[in-house]
């Protein structure tokens, strides 16, 4: 039996409906029983604690990445990491240079145009993008000028690419490492399971790696096992394989 579960959102635990399939949610809730399991996702708070509530988890969740540490049993958000006002405001500035679609997220608030930004206490900016290849260039250019964490990820579809900016200290693997030193697990039993790039480091900082069947070859080559997609409930099949 694991001692912590540690789930990505899209294309893991959500379908391109946001949906949790009827078995994912009755399975992870009876694990939720007996061990800690948290939500580690790109998205901002509010929907985080959308989904843990609907699986029943009173554990620390995780959003925008890991830079926002939720406490479940009150919904209150314990630590948070921004991203540096400086680097925001350059990061505006070539949004609006170049007229990109973004999404950028403080505490309990999502923005989508600048005009109704109100804070620079930003934790995560997400550019959209069409196509990977220029999701690479981007992230690779935006990375080196800035020094922040910056990370690519994905629908469940492939059809749409999120280049994720956080500060250079938050990562999905540092998130892991939070968890366990919060929980006092043992990494090596901890099962952690993704489907996109922004899951590596969650994955290789995890014992018990699992990638989607769906997930990028670069997941799948650090991944301790590979199981079928969110369409064929893949969570379910991993936690069977742990369920004794």
């Amino acid at each position: 039996m694991i001692q912590g579960l540690l789930l990505d959102l899209d294309g893991t635990l959500i379908n391109q409906n946001d949906e949790i399939s009827f078995s994912v949610k009755n399975l992870v809730k009876k694990f939720a029983q007996k061990i800690p399991v948290s939500i580690i996702s790109g998205r901002e708070s509010r929907e985080v604690k959308k989904f843990a509530n609907e699986l029943s988890l009173q554990y620390l969740q995780f959003s925008d990445n890991g830079a926002r540490v939720i406490d479940n049993k009150n919904g209150k958000t314990i630590i948070s990491v921004n991203i540096e006002e400086d680097l925001v405001k350059k990061l505006f500035t070539r949004i609006l240079q170049e007229k990109l679609k973004f999404i950028a997220t403080t505490n309990d608030k999502t923005f989508y145009t600048l005009i109704d930004i109100d804070s620079f206490d930003i934790s995560t900016i997400v550019i959209c993008l069409d196509g990977f290849k220029e999701a690479q260039s981007f992230s690779a250019e935006y990375s080196r000028e800035l020094g922040l964490r910056v990370n690519v990820s994905s629908d469940s579809n492939r059809e749409k690419y999120y280049v994720n900016f956080n500060h250079s200290h938050v990562s999905k693997g540092v998130a892991v490492n939070n968890f366990c030193r919060f929980y006092s697990l043992n990494k090596s039993k901890v099962m952690a399971i993704g489907d996109s790039y922004n899951d590596l480091d969650m994955l290789k900082e995890s014992g018990i790696g699992v990638a989607m069947e769906n997930a990028p070859i670069e997941l799948k080559n650090v991944a301790r096992y590979v199981v079928k997609d969110v369409n064929s409930d893949g969570v379910e099949e991993a936690l069977l394989k742990f369920s004794h």
